[in-house]
C-alpha cells in the first residue's frame, strides 16, 4: 500500500476531528485531549482547552445555532463561525481555539508526511494505515529510513 501525500486531504482530517469534538459537544465532553497553544485573545484560562471545555462552553451555542447540522469535516466549526456574531464571547474563543488546534495537528502530520513519505513507500510500503502501524515500523527500522525522517520520529 503507497502512502502518497495527497494535496486538499486536510478536509478530511477535520472530518475526523469535528466529529470528536461534536461528540463532546453533544454529550458535554469528559476527554482531556489537550493542545498546547492558545489564542493571546482568548477569554478562557490561560491553560489549553481541552475537547470536553469546547462541548461545556458551546454546548448551548450548537444547540441554538447548529443543532441541525450534521457533525464532520467542519461543519459544526464552520456552523459556528456562520455565526459568530450571535454565539457566545466563550464559545467565540473556544472555536477559534479549536481551529489553531487542528491547524497545528496538520501542520504537524504534513511535515511528518513531507520528511517520512519516501521511507514509509519503501520500508513499510507494506503496513496497514491505522493504528500508529507505519510509525510503529518506521521506529523499528530506524537503521533503514533516511536521516530526517530519524529525525522527526525522534523528537
Amino acid at each position: 500500500m503507497k502512502n502518497v501525500l495527497i494535496k486538499g486531504s486536510r478536509a478530511a482530517l477535520t472530518g475526523v476531528c469535528a466529529v470528536a469534538i461534536a461528540a463532546c459537544a453533544q454529550s458535554g465532553g469528559e476527554s482531556e485531549t489537550q493542545a498546547e497553544e492558545t489564542s493571546a485573545a482568548s477569554p478562557l484560562p490561560a491553560q489549553a482547552l481541552s475537547v470536553g471545555t469546547f462541548g461545556k462552553v458551546c454546548g448551548a451555542d450548537i444547540a441554538d445555532f447548529c443543532s441541525e447540522v450534521l457533525p464532520g469535516s467542519g461543519r459544526l466549526q464552520a456552523c459556528l463561525y456562520a455565526h459568530q456574531d450571535l454565539i457566545s464571547d466563550e464559545c467565540f474563543a473556544a472555536n477559534e481555539q479549536t481551529g489553531v488546534m487542528l491547524e497545528t495537528v496538520f501542520d504537524g502530520y504534513y511535515a511528518f508526511l513531507e520528511v517520512c513519505n519516501a521511507d514509509l513507500n519503501t520500508v513499510c510500503s507494506e503496513v496497514e494505515q491505522g493504528g500508529g502501524a507505519q510509525l510503529q515500523c518506521l521506529k523499528e527500522n530506524m537503521s533503514a529510513i533516511s536521516a530526517d525522517c530519524a529525525a522527526n520520529i525522534s523528537k
